[in-house]
């Protein structure tokens, strides 16, 4: 399965037995990599395997372990390999969804120009005035990834699909001779996904050499040329493209997982009290309706999927459920009709959430045992003394979750899925009566995705713990969920029980 490196024409980056450590950690182990010039390569590897870490480590962001016999080597001007970093951060660029987070976690607010114009510092922020040449380079990004409708429009008010696409214009502005991408469809829409992939093999196809790291076997570009596996931190195979995606290793860390449905009997719910109504509710902001007069409520014996494309107001809705923002004057919320909660404190007991937004707030020290003890505070951080019953819940939970053995690394050193997992035991570590996904699962390899959507079924259906959930990926529509609300614009397209709402599988 494995490339030989002898007959690799002229290479562009070369790595070889290279070890890579963090904190403590052993993260990449002998790994061994040339890249010539002309391909294009496609990194799988699950949750943890080490791919964000290899990236950083291509761009020189990060070092081999010290005095080891590993070396990084590039050919950036054409004279041959050397070991001199000169020039590596400007041939090379680097994308990931977390780019994105950042933007829309800071409320950065700029015009797409302005964004793309960043990029030729490598900074978040343009400084001063550009300059006649420096418009010319954004000028021509624009005209070549025909972004003319995204030139003025400022970034808060993007789509997430829409901001995607001017961080790319950033990435390629300053002419990388490469360009890394490391899950950069997570939280997209069906049509953004795709729109998004085709201006990527474009790039591929007008000579930018693309290295792309997906979970989803959809998303493979056809411009890729070569494959690598990594898992545990070590390659497990490399080579052609066609060759290695036939191989089963490979294909299930691809493949679409097979839902399966567990037959639990469910359990008897004793009152379809309201739990969240919405009366003539509208979001405001920066003076545009992202939702527009939502009337809507969710009884006790319902679960619902919240669905729309990118910039439908889906995050909105379910912000305003959770109490994060207010309706305009005169819309309503109300929650557990039966026992209101009064204060945001008691909102948060009874609802666990979690986002890929929600993720990026999170210090870098944080361990994963403290991700998980924050949920019975509601706190970004832990920041009280949990009890001695607070700890047991939180260890066992840890341990549905099959994560005892992260548990004490830092939140900076575990995997972007890793995190995502913990921070969903965060969610249910305080046993709330409803749980709210927002793309919960994006970022999740095959099995663990697998798993947790497993294991939250069984929780819906075993005990009085309901759901709402958005998500662009029809695998991840729990079989729980009996109600669905389409939202398109901010409003209400259509509302109901699921098979009349979805009559057809969802696109």
């Amino acid at each position: 399965m494995a490339e030989t490196h002898a007959n690799s024409p002229q290479p562009f980056i070369a790595v070889d037995h290279v070890d890579v450590s963090a904190h403590g950690q052993l993260i990449l182990q002998d790994i061994s990599w040339r890249i010539a010039s002309g391909e294009n390569w496609i990194v799988v590897g699950g949750n943890g395997a080490g791919k964000s870490t290899l990236f950083k480590l291509l761009r020189g962001e990060i070092w081999p372990v010290p005095d080891s016999r590993g070396t990084v080597r590039y050919n950036i001007n054409g004279k041959g390999l050397t070991r001199n970093r000169a020039g590596v951060t400007e041939s090379i660029a680097y994308l990931s969804s977390e780019k994105q987070d950042a933007y829309q976690r800071n409320n950065w607010s700029m015009s797409g120009t302005h964004a793309i114009l960043s990029g030729l510092t490598d900074n978040i922020w343009f400084q001063g005035e550009p300059d006649a040449q420096e418009l010319a380079s954004a000028k021509r990004i624009i005209d070549r990834l025909d972004l003319h409708n995204l030139a003025e429009k400022n970034t808060l008010v993007m789509t997430p699909g829409e901001l995607r696409k001017v961080l790319l214009a950033r990435a390629l502005v300053s002419s990388p001779r490469c360009l890394i991408l490391d899950e950069f469809c997570n939280g997209l829409d069906s049509s953004s996904r795709a729109s998004l992939l085709q201006l990527i093999n474009t790039i591929a196809t007008l000579g930018t050499q693309v290295i792309y790291s997906t979970h989803r076997v959809e998303e493979i570009i056809p411009s890729l040329t070569h494959a690598l596996l990594l898992k545990n931190g070590r390659i497990l195979g490399l080579g052609k493209k066609d060759e290695l995606l036939t191989s089963s290793e490979l294909n299930n860390n691809l493949s679409a997982p097979a839902r399966t449905t567990t037959e639990t009997k469910t359990a008897t719910v004793t009152s379809a009290e309201c739990v969240i109504r919405l009366t003539n509710t509208s979001v405001s902001r920066n003076g545009s309706l992202i939702l527009r007069d939502i009337s809507w409520e969710m009884r006790g014996d319902q679960n619902w999927a919240i669905l729309g494309d990118n910039g439908a107001g889906k995050s909105t809705f379910l912000r305003l459920v959770l109490g994060d923002i207010l309706p305009v004057l005169g819309g309503t919320v109300s929650r557990f009709e039966s026992d209101p909660p009064t204060t945001l404190w008691d909102i948060r007991r009874r609802i666990g959430y979690i986002s890929s937004e929600f993720q990026t707030d999170y210090a870098p020290f944080a361990t994963g045992r403290e991700i998980v003890l924050s949920g019975f505070f509601g706190s970004v951080g832990l920041h009280v003394e949990p009890t001695t019953v607070q700890q047991e819940q939180a260890q066992q939970i840890i341990l549905q979750f099959g994560l005892n053995d992260l548990s004490h690394r830092r939140l900076d050193a575990l995997s972007y899925g890793e995190s995502r997992r913990f921070l969903i035991a965060r969610a249910l570590v305080h046993q709330p009566e409803l749980l709210v996904l927002d793309e919960a699962f994006n970022g999740l390899d095959i099995p663990s995705r697998q798993a947790l959507l497993t294991l939250i079924e069984t929780l819906v259906k075993t005990s009085s713990l309901r759901i709402i959930m958005a998500t662009h990926h029809p695998e991840e529509l729990l079989s729980v969920i009996s109600h669905v609300l389409l939202l398109q614009g901010g409003a209400s397209e259509r509302c109901g029980p699921r098979e009349q709402v979805l009559p057809a599988p969802l696109a």
